[in-house]
């Protein structure tokens, strides 16, 4: 029997309402559900926040800070791939924002990930749902929002393994602003033809959703 991959998931948080109630609605749904995981969260922030720390005691997480910088949690994803770097953490790294809502399935998903892989995010694109089409195993095109984008995926549609990070100089995540996929994407895959379309029965199941209410 193969050895189950360590999912690394990656959440950037900053102190604001309902923040507290999206932590927990993580652990409810999926961190207490799933086995064999690391959870690194970054506040952006010049100390961590006693609340998140007693949210997160128990469940095999990672509490950092730095900042403040609010600059879309860019300095804040670096310091988590960069802790991921030095310490050598084994496993597949996935960014889960703090207000999404993950399906405990799209774990099974993720510990597939032998290099960068893409799937479907929900309540994004026109349609609800942003990913690429895939017919056969061939991607033809794009259902998505902001498409003059190389890689027009959000955070939460893409993951890679961490040893794909153990090389890299810092900064690993380099982007300044809002988006930063494609560029980060890339810095890992030379090609399209370097990209795992097969997760999520090739982008046809969504298993996460971007910014879902309470």
């Amino acid at each position: 029997m193969l050895k189950q991959q360590k999912i690394i998931f990656v959440t950037v948080t900053y102190k604001r309402a309902g923040r507290i109630e999206f932590l927990q609605r993580h652990i409810d749904f999926l961190i207490s559900k799933i086995t064999n995981f690391r959870w690194i969260v970054v506040e952006d922030g010049d100390r961590t926040d006693d609340e998140v720390a007693a949210l997160l005691d128990g469940y095999n997480a990672t509490y950092l800070n730095i900042g403040p910088t609010k600059d879309k949690g860019n300095v804040q994803r670096n310091l988590a791939l960069e802790y991921i770097r030095d310490h050598k953490l084994e496993g597949v790294v996935y960014n889960m924002d703090d207000d999404n809502l993950v399906y405990p399935a799209l774990c099974d998903e993720l510990r597939k990930v032998n290099r960068v892989s893409i799937f479907p995010v929900g309540n994004l694109g026109s349609v609800g749902i942003e990913r690429p089409v895939i017919v056969g195993n061939s991607i033809i095109g794009w259902m998505a929002g902001w498409t003059e984008r190389k890689y027009p995926v959000d955070m939460g549609g893409f993951a890679l393994p961490s040893q794909f990070l153990f090389d890299k100089p810092s900064p690993i995540w380099q982007h300044e602003g809002i988006g930063g996929e494609t560029e980060f994407i890339e810095r890992f895959a030379a090609s399209i033809q370097e990209i795992d379309f097969s997760l999520c029965h090739w982008n046809k199941m969504c298993l996460v959703f971007h910014n879902e209410p309470l």
